[in-house]
């Protein structure tokens, strides 16, 4: 079976438009990357901003001792406390 120069650029065009298709793929996924990556940035830009948040997130990851309070939540400790005492998974106040 003998193939002609219009077959030879047929098959040519699908394998371009293949690979094109591919690449495109391929910079689509990393564009959605890169937007989650942006969307984080700016949650832990605002999280890192707010001493009240960076205050709850040391919280979370203290595993026990003496953390210093924020200005903004010293009212609800007792006697004006700057520092309260972690244990485990308990909020001991002074």
């Amino acid at each position: 079976m003998p193939i002609d120069g219009a077959t030879t650029i047929a098959y040519m065009g699908a394998f371009v438009g293949l690979v094109g298709g591919g690449v495109a793929l391929f910079n689509a996924r990393k564009a959605v990357c890169w937007k989650r990556a942006e969307l984080a940035n700016a949650y832990m830009k605002d999280f890192n901003n707010n001493p009240e948040l960076v205050f709850a997130g040391g919280c979370l990851d203290w595993q026990g001792g003496k953390l210093i309070v924020p200005e903004s939540l010293r009212a609800y400790l007792p006697d004006g406390a700057k520092v309260t005492t972690m244990t485990g998974e308990f909020m001991l106040l002074p």
